[in-house]
């Protein structure tokens, strides 16, 4: 793994990471270069999200493509005022009912490549997703 200090965080990530987040951070591009998927463990309030975030915001403007990012129901607000928080510049479309009104969720899931132009993210839940073939076969 690279050291830490060799992949900085983006500049316009509003936070500051701890030297633990910054390895985690690192090692996050490197299994993403890899083209791998990782799974961050640590404990509960050690700022996984904010890891995330950070790596999100440095695949912003290296792809035309939207992210996945796919989360339990109950933390979909807070995966937005975290994003909201920590990235307002990152574009992020939520695909939940409980958050985008039908209309806009149907197009979605019809025009994918359509509806997703212009965002880095789509933000859905494992059980939205599991309903949406759409999603399912789109390349992420």
């Amino acid at each position: 793994m690279r050291d830490p200090a060799e992949s900085p965080p983006p500049s316009n990530l509003c936070a500051e990471l701890r030297p633990y987040q910054l390895k985690g951070f690192a090692w996050l591009q490197f299994m993403t270069r890899l083209g791998l998927g990782a799974c961050l463990a640590d404990d509960m309030g050690l700022g996984k999200t904010l890891q995330v975030i950070a790596l999100l915001l440095a695949r912003q403007n290296k792809t035309k493509t939207p992210a996945l990012l796919v989360v339990p129901a109950s933390l979909v607000g807070n995966w937005r005022a975290e994003v909201k928080r920590f990235a307002p510049d990152l574009k992020l479309f939520i695909a939940h009912p409980s958050q985008t009104d039908r209309e806009r969720l149907d197009f979605a899931i019809q025009h994918t490549a359509e509806a997703l132009r212009g965002y880095d993210v789509m933000l859905t839940t494992y059980q939205f997703l599991q309903r949406t073939e759409a999603w399912q076969m789109h390349p992420w």
